[in-house]
């Protein structure tokens, strides 16, 4: 019967915990319509502490439910459950251990250990048991449901914990941790499982089976598609959680579900027969009890083909008597196979799809084109040829989703992919890796000089100029080429080349392309370095603060600074913030910096007695991007240091408008409405110095140097600074003139009306202790 046919069936998913990646696959099945294809309407119920999702089978409530290993005991107790899917390959379940612990069970068998009841954790409780420490004699346990804190403040010296949870907090706050896996101890048991009851199952075989051909297609897109998942669970069910632990606990749930190795869903019956044994070791399950027939059903039909097969055997055996019979049966059988066979080809057919194509623009994802480009590469070589791969990232596609929503977005991502897909040939291949990034293999390429043509040809299309939903865009992109042989010979160095290529292609503007050369790779392996290198220094506190005074230009006194971070490498050579934020912009360190950097600024502020004295703090557009920083954190850091708000000064440069979104906006709302102040830097030198005034409320605007530079010689730059003062004055800000260097600036600057100056005339930035120093005498004074 085709899909189309079947009548709406609703039917009632429970989940184990609150929406997260854990249970990505079906919230996917639902929002691409996996579901709805299969005639289902399907109700996903979250779950959290006291729900029981067997109860909730059972009781009727729901008519399926995510469960672990411990069906199999549930079954061998009697509970009439049917497993139908095992998702999970391996259990997320580990012991969480202070450094040193793990090296021996035994010790840490006579430690504070928080675990959940045996039943909870039995593959816990059996990695003691396999070292012949019993359940019982692990008198030290606590009984806590959610152990985290106790571990981190040392009240446990290991606790129960998930792979995908806990190690991301302890990361987070910089916990030294260890983990023991029982698998490493031969205890392997099933993660997630999809089941319902005995009854509902062989009431409505159709429609398990339905449903979990669709749950299983989810999950091939959710793991095939894992940044638009995460962008899906993040702005809709999953909406509480941050991003950043969203995309970790997805890369660990691949990890498990192991998509690679094994198919999404298969059950090994023996290895239920193995966990099933570890309950009987651990004394949970009967000793005569076991795992038969009916713990099974597989959306593969596989009992009903065993059981035609034992009708077909049985009508051999009784060829002799009923002719007749047997070939009536023979037929059935045989129909009832095809078709079997038939659904099961099918839906291989469309979870490979699912995996290998993405849903959007129905252009091959990242899997298919890298397999694409392995055979591209071994046919270059027979041949002689040149391949170039071309990494596309669209210019500004953040504002396109933040103007027209996220409809909007996919329409010009749809438009664009049929832009790069019309005219290819058809050895060439254009896949979308996510978000707003494409890429283009071009085969058979006699030399590679001919690329460039091919090149300009991409940059003419994607800049037609595009009507979507009554908005006329103008679409740029970023490309970035690497190219067989010269540039690398395996799939991923290609790709990993084209990408260096493309950001250096964005980082001279729009719609640029760059060849990747080997300068590039040594920038990168430079880049890399300072990457690595950046991380140990917050480890090794390689970080220093120094300030630089603003003085008031009325009455010289000192009543603002602005805080500057130099980094000290261990051979005592000190690194400017040219040579490092960039970078750490980049590979997201700024948080952990920039948090670092206001930390120091707080207790600097706090040894400083003049409340009417301000320290200005740089912040950059990536630090407030990210989901990982937290405005309403440093709101309650600031009330917790008892520091009055005004004395923090944010300063921002014009960029940070450029990169202006929703998060950005909210975090410095927050900040403003605590009662900080903001400052416009390098004011003058942006693309919408008057918008930006516009458009956020500053106190401050700061003039950038290379106007006061000339100030006492070039006329223009004179008349340029006094329409700056005269333009902040009608606002109602203050001025600050950055790189102040001569009196005859000061003179300048102070017939002018400028507020406040900054510069090696007063002062080059000095460490904390002689600011104090300087400011002593400036009060004194």
């Amino acid at each position: 019967m085709p899909i189309c046919a079947h009548a709406v069936t609703s039917v009632t998913l429970q989940l184990r915990w609150e929406p997260q990646f854990q249970f990505a696959g079906y919230y996917m099945a639902q929002a691409q319509g996996f579901y709805k294809e299969e005639g289902l309407d399907v109700k996903i119920v979250p779950g959290g502490p006291g729900v029981n999702m067997k109860e909730e089978v059972l009781s009727h409530r729901a008519d399926f439910a995510i469960g672990n290993s411990g069906l199999a005991l549930s079954f061998m107790q009697g509970v009439p459950l049917v497993l139908l899917a095992d998702i999970f390959q391996r259990s997320a379940g580990v012991l969480i251990t202070r450094p040193g612990y793990g090296k021996s069970i035994e010790i840490l068998s006579q430690r504070n250990i928080a675990l959940r009841a045996l039943q909870d954790n039995p593959e816990l409780y059996a990695i003691f048991n396999k070292q012949g420490i019993l359940p019982g004699d692990l008198n030290k346990v606590l009984s806590i449901n959610y152990p985290l804190e106790d571990f981190i403040s040392g009240k446990a010296d290991a606790i129960h914990a998930y792979l995908s949870n806990e190690p991301f907090y302890l990361n987070k706050r910089n916990v030294p941790f260890e983990v023991i896996d029982p698998i490493n101890y031969g205890i392997d048991f099933y993660g997630d499982a999809l089941f319902s009851r005995l009854d509902y199952v062989q009431k409505n075989s159709e429609t398990v089976k339905r449903f979990t051909r669709a749950s299983i297609k989810g999950w091939a897109y959710a793991l095939a598609n894992i940044p638009d998942t995460v962008d899906y669970l993040h702005q809709g069910p999953a909406s509480k959680k941050d991003r950043a632990h969203l995309l970790f606990e997805a890369a660990v749930t691949k990890g498990l579900i192991m998509p690679d190795y094994v198919p999404i869903g298969h059950i090994n019956p023996s290895r239920w027969e193995k966990i099933a044994d570890t309950f009987k070791e651990l004394g949970l399950a009967p000793i005569n009890s076991k795992l038969d027939a009916s713990f099974y059903f597989s959306y593969w039909s596989e009992r009903g083909e065993r059981f035609q097969y034992s009708i077909l055997l049985g009508a051999f055996s009784a060829l002799f008597l009923i002719v007749g019979g047997f070939v009536f049966w023979y037929r059935i059988v045989n129909i009832r196979l095809k078709a079997s066979i038939q659904d099961k080809d099918e839906l291989i057919l469309k979870v490979e799809k699912v995996a290998s194509f993405d849903s959007l623009t129905g252009l091959p994802n990242r899997r298919l084109f890298l397999d694409r480009l392995n055979q591209a590469i071994k046919w270059a070589s027979r041949t002689s040829t040149f391949i170039a791969v071309v990494y596309i990232d669209l210019d500004r596609f953040k504002e396109v989703n933040d103007s027209l929503g996220h409809n909007g977005g996919d329409e010009f991502l749809k438009i664009i992919a049929t832009r790069l897909a019309s005219g290819l040939r058809e050895s060439d291949t254009v896949a979308r890796f996510g978000g707003d990034e494409f890429v283009v293999l071009l085969c058979n390429l006699s030399k590679p000089e001919n690329v460039e043509l091919i090149i300009q040809e991409f940059v003419r299309k994607i800049t037609q100029a595009t009507s979507i939903q009554g908005n006329i865009l103008y679409p740029s992109a970023s490309l970035g080429i690497s190219i067989y042989p010269t540039d690398g010979d395996q799939a991923e160095t290609l790709l990993k080349n084209s990408d260096q290529a493309m950001f250096a292609a964005k980082s001279q503007g729009t719609s640029n392309y760059y060849f990747f050369t080997q300068a590039l790779q040594i920038k990168s392996s430079y880049r890399l370095k300072i990457a690595t290198e950046l991380r140990e220094a917050l480890q090794l506190q390689q970080f220093e603060m120094v300030y630089q005074p603003i003085v008031r230009l009325s009455d010289g006194r000192i009543l603002h600074a602005e805080s500057l971070i130099r980094w000290r490498l261990s051979s005592g050579e000190i690194l400017m913030p040219s040579n490092f934020i960039t970078i750490a912009e980049e590979t997201g360190l700024i948080v952990e910096i920039g948090d670092w950097v206001f930390n120091e600024v707080l207790h600097f502020l706090q040894s400083i007695a003049h409340d009417d004295v301000s320290i200005a703090v740089n912040i950059s557009p990536a630090q407030l991007n990210s989901p990982k920083h937290s405005a309403l954190s440093w709101h309650e850091k600031i009330q917790e240091a008892k520091i009055l708000p005004r004395r923090l000064v944010f300063e921002v440069t014009e960029s940070m408008m450029m990169f202006k979104s929703h998060l950005v906006s909210s975090k410095i709302k927050i900040l403003q409405q605590g009662g900080c102040l903001f400052s416009l830097d390098d004011f003058g030198t942006g693309y919408s110095s008057l918008a930006s005034l516009k458009n956020l409320e500053f106190d401050f605007i700061k003039i950038d140097l290379q106007f006061i530079k000339e100030l006492h010689r070039d006329a223009r730059d004179k008349s340029l600074v006094s329409a700056m003062l005269a333009m902040a004055k009608g606002l109602g800000l203050q001025t600050i003139a950055e790189g102040v260097e001569t009196v005859e600036q000061v003179r300048l600057l102070k017939e002018m009306g400028c507020d406040f100056a900054q510069g090696y005339y007063y002062s080059k930035p000095v460490s904390a202790e002689e600011f104090k120093d300087m400011l002593s005498k400036s009060n004194h004074d």
